[in-house]
């Protein structure tokens, strides 16, 4: 058992962090989602940092299906809207990499996880 233990001794908690930062770094803006009101009709809720060209985009692809487009009343009507804008745009992310040893029957897991304010 020790030398299953032992793969993967080299990665350090150095490599782990810069593994979760090169991510974090590519995940830092989302442009978009889409929920659904409390009228079970489906909206988009677009970034409001975005550019100006990206948000036309995302706005033609919702007019071209038909889905409306939450503003800032819109999403403080209802309280799901608003606590799944908050999470998008205020949450703190906990991104994590894990790795998974199989022995026997069991698997052994190792992982890490680096604090990032967004």
């Amino acid at each position: 058992m020790e030398e299953w233990l032992e793969i993967g001794k080299e990665i350090t908690l150095k490599d782990v962090e810069k593994l979760l930062k090169r991510r974090a770094a590519n995940n830092a803006t989302w442009e978009c989602y889409t929920s659904f009101d409390d009228q079970d009709k489906e909206i988009m809720v677009i970034n409001p940092k975005l550019s100006l060209e990206r948000r036309g985009r995302w706005e033609e692809e919702a007019n071209s299906k038909g889905v409306e487009i939450a503003d800032f009343p819109k999403l403080h009507s209802s309280p799901k809207l608003l606590g799944e804008f908050l999470h998008f745009t205020k949450a703190e992310k906990y991104p994590t990499i894990r790795w998974n040893f199989n022995w026997q029957k069991q698997e052994i897991q190792k992982g890490s996880s680096l604090y990032q304010r967004v």
